[in-house]
């Protein structure tokens, strides 16, 4: 059986962060080979018009949801408030998560590096929402918009689903 690292933002996992060199290293790293996996969470926020918000990274232009990559300790809720929090410049206590987790794609590779993403449904109590630094633009798309957009390379694989999901809601 292959075994498979997990990883965050970092691309690092097993490994806590410190200075100190003589740190020492989970020696299941040894044995893992090239299996690797950065870890994220996407956001799924849908409007009362059953439009779902996007966000348009600086470096890529494409569209996505908003979120990312998991830092080593941390959960999935608290990767996605601080990850919001970041990218929409929303206050944490204006976030709600819920906890169940509503899809999960582990179809992307990008830059090399395989990925595996949870997606989440989230509700934003406040309107006041401002693109951080690294957001090119803020946007709330109905389903058909979405499909005539740039998108993300991680959106394709759960488009399906992701569809479904809002006809539901």
């Amino acid at each position: 059986m292959k075994k498979c690292l997990l990883t965050g933002t970092a691309g690092i996992a097993l490994k806590p962060k410190t200075n100190d060199s003589t740190a020492i290293v989970d020696p299941r790293l040894a044995e893992i080979g090239t299996c690797l996996y950065r870890v994220s969470v996407k956001a799924v926020i849908i409007n009362e018009r059953r439009e779902i918000l996007c966000v348009q990274e600086d470096r890529e232009m494409w569209w996505g949801l908003p979120g990312g990559g998991l830092e080593y300790g941390e959960n999935y809720i608290d990767a996605l408030r601080r990850e919001l929090t970041e990218e929409l410049s929303v206050p944490s206590s204006q976030i709600t998560i819920e906890p169940d987790i509503i899809m999960v794609a582990n179809e992307e590779v990008y830059a090399h590096l395989p990925r595996v993403q949870f997606y989440v449904r989230c509700h934003l109590h406040t309107s006041d929402i401002k693109a951080a630094d690294d957001i090119q633009a803020i946007g709330w798309f109905t389903a058909e918009q979405l499909s005539g957009l740039k998108l993300s390379t991680s959106m394709p694989p759960i488009m399906p689903q992701l569809l479904t999901y809002l006809q539901k809601v």
